[in-house]
């Protein structure tokens, strides 16, 4: 079993305690327990009927039979508060400050608008009933929450808007960024069970659009499917990032498409391990082949309420189950910051100032080149 941590208030304070970055949250994955429980109760949505049956059902407490199981736990906390706009601006208000309490400083926070509407989308997914809470109003609230969290917490966010297969809004999803774009919304995604045999080009329509006009390109890709999606998603998507992508090492080929490209691979440890998207022999997980090869990777917590734990849990991994060191943690930062979606000037000056602050670490042998090399 991974490190869990069954209290979100742990104290983090001394430990790892320096500026990151993490480029692959999902919205919809970062609630706490606490607050679904009360929306539930509040809304009058039945999920189960105690506490411990409860844990069961939104959260994963031992290894998943699959991911389509593991995305059942985030489906059935959704129902509580899609389609309300105050369970909304709490959620997002609440992966905010839990982020700016790990200590991270730049976020870049993915969700499907679709998923949280109960208008003007088809099908309705998680919303309990018809209303008047389009996919638009919903990237309003998020927005809002992210403006005044940003001011309030000292952190820097942006989002990422999701295309889902197998619905069929690849294409709005695509003309949302670009809408949003000023307002935050730097770059798609496609997310979903990898089982169709259409993925990961379900969303290419949308994916060819943001392409044509600028805008940022990140695809779940060989996390539980073959290595030829993360193939598909970096020739035929021009995914500039690929999200999990651990199947890659069972094609030499694709992983040469990887490493030819520097693309950037966003690695999640702890849901690795419940989605069975690594081995569940951690010696055995590609993010320690992937460091060996200088991948351009990054660590990230992915779905950080289905395990009741935080982004802090995943370095946890990182440094006792594959040895990692603090350098090794200011590496994988950098690497981020050098990938991410923002702007290039304001992706420069993040570089830098993560420099800047690695330098103060004293008691940490840093190499000169892994800080000071663009």
């Amino acid at each position: 079993m991974p490190p869990n941590e069954s209290d979100r208030d742990v104290d983090h304070s001394n430990k790892y305690n320096f500026p990151k970055v993490e480029l692959h949250c999902h919205l919809d994955g970062c609630y706490r327990f606490s607050t679904i429980a009360e929306l539930a109760k509040k809304r009058g949505i039945y999920l189960q009927k105690d506490e411990s049956e409860l844990k069961k059902f939104i959260t994963a407490q031992t290894r998943c039979n699959s991911l389509p199981h593991y995305l059942e736990k985030i489906y059935n906390a959704t129902r509580t508060y899609a389609g309300d706009e105050d369970g909304i601006a709490r959620i997002t208000r609440e992966a905010i400050e839990d982020k700016a309490a790990d200590g991270v400083v730049y976020l870049e926070l993915r969700y499907a608008p679709h998923l949280f509407a109960n208008c003007d989308v088809e099908p309705m997914v998680h919303a309990e009933e018809r209303g008047r809470l389009r996919p638009k109003d919903v990237m309003d609230i998020v927005n809002k929450t992210v403006k005044e969290c940003e001011n309030e917490y000292g952190i820097r966010v942006t989002t990422i808007l999701c295309a889902l297969t197998p619905f069929e809004w690849g294409e709005e999803t695509a003309k949302l960024c670009q809408e949003y774009e000023s307002h935050g919304v730097v770059g798609i995604d496609i997310a979903g069970p990898e089982g169709s045999e259409d993925f990961p080009l379900h969303c290419q329509r949308g994916f060819e659009f943001c392409r044509i006009n600028g805008i940022h390109r990140t695809a779940h890709a060989g996390e539980v499917g073959p290595a030829g999606h993360v193939k598909k998603a970096i020739e035929q998507l021009h995914a500039e990032r690929i999200g999990h992508g651990y199947r890659m090492l069972e094609d030499d080929a694709c992983y040469g498409i990887v490493k030819q490209h520097r693309t950037h691979v966003e690695v999640c440890p702890m849901s690795s391990h419940f989605t069975t998207g690594a081995p569940e022999d951690w010696s055995k997980h590609p993010a320690r082949r992937f460091h060996e090869d200088n991948i351009n990777f990054s660590l990230s917590s992915d779905d950080p309420g289905v395990h009741l734990a935080s982004l802090i849990g995943d370095y946890d991994i990182a440094t006792t189950m594959w040895g990692f060191t603090t350098q090794d943690l200011f590496k994988l930062n950098l690497n981020a910051a050098r990938s991410c979606f923002l702007n290039e000037v304001e992706r420069k000056q993040l570089v830098s100032d993560l420099k800047r602050e690695y330098a103060n670490y004293n008691d940490i042998v840093v190499e000169y080149d892994s800080i000071t090399s663009s």
